[in-house]
């Protein structure tokens, strides 16, 4: 899901682009060129519950690569908190190390309107397609 592999070239696609994103929202942090992220946890838990109209899902997840293995510099807990309502949708991550962001791929148009609430942000563009 968060690396491509041409694993049966006749049938598959072939990577043309120098940016390769997953379109999936993540936790990421990437350490001497590997990439650490919720995605490859197998171990994760999702929580989920219904309170006042308003869908409540928390996963606590620990970042680790494809090979299930954490970072050198030792085991990343992650926790995510998504909430879904008629008005807003709203994802919190816990307060973790500073070099983890949070990728959130957005497919819209220059006139949708964003609003982002946090003191720590940092947003980094990587490629416009």
């Amino acid at each position: 899901m968060n690396q491509y592999k041409l694993i049966e070239a006749p049938n598959m696609q072939s990577n043309t682009r120098k940016y390769l994103m997953s379109g999936t929202p993540r936790a990421e942090l990437i350490q001497n060129g590997i990439t650490y992220s919720n995605l490859d946890d197998l171990n994760a838990e999702i929580i989920c519950r219904n309170e006042d109209n308003i869908q409540h899902f928390t996963v606590k997840t620990h970042l680790v690569d494809i090979n299930q293995q954490a970072p050198a510099s030792g085991e990343v807990p992650v926790t995510i908190d998504y909430m879904f309502s008629d008005k807003e949708i709203v994802i919190q991550m816990k307060p973790c190390a500073d070099s983890v962001c949070f990728i959130l791929p957005v497919i819209a148009a220059p006139s949708d309107k964003v609003k982002v609430k946090s003191g720590r942000d940092r947003w980094k563009r990587i490629q416009e397609y």
